[in-house]
């Protein structure tokens, strides 16, 4: 008969215990019975953490392609409300200090106006340009004054670009 190595045997008194086995003989150590440990699922852990991360990255694309568009709305909405409180008065004023400031030398700068009287409004559906070139804002006509003393008809165009500046076209050779 083939003797068993010492060590913590099924209980044959107990089945829900273990007892130790001495190599010769039982002894009167006992303990419960517990079941065998499962390893870790390793693979299922990686998988769920890798399943987070993934699931994070794409909650944080969703409320960015939520908010992105939100921002840029607002700050559109920012850009365009000087314009939209905008009248051909204010128009013309710029468009004197413009030419106070800008003329060339052999130029008569505009002095004043008045009369001014709204021609065309861009303003109801009016964008700020997402690039290069220009957004046409309003049409604003009446009579300028200039440096030199002299009167004429005169047409104001005010428009935008992508960084929402004033940009003037006079027109007086009408």
């Amino acid at each position: 008969m083939n003797a068993a190595a010492p060590g913590w045997y099924p209980d044959p008194e107990h089945p829900a215990m273990v007892r130790w086995y001495d190599g010769y003989a039982w002894t009167q150590h006992r303990a419960p019975r517990t079941p065998p440990r499962k390893p870790r699922n390793t693979g299922a852990i990686v998988a769920i953490v890798i399943g987070s991360v993934v699931g994070g990255v794409l909650l944080l694309g969703m409320i960015a392609a939520v908010a992105i568009p939100v921002v840029l709305n607002q700050q559109d909405k920012a850009a365009l409300r000087s314009f939209k409180s905008m009248t051909c008065d204010d128009v013309a004023a710029e468009a004197v200090l413009y030419t106070q400031d800008s003329v060339a030398p052999d130029e008569i700068p505009l002095q004043s106006t008045h009369s001014m009287i709204l021609i065309t409004d861009g303003r109801p559906t009016l964008h700020i340009p997402s690039g290069p070139g220009e957004a046409f804002v309003m049409k604003c006509s009446g009579r300028g004054m200039w440096a030199d003393g002299s009167t004429t008809p005169l047409v104001v165009d005010l428009y935008t670009n992508a960084d929402g500046d004033h940009l003037f076209s006079l027109d007086w050779d009408i």
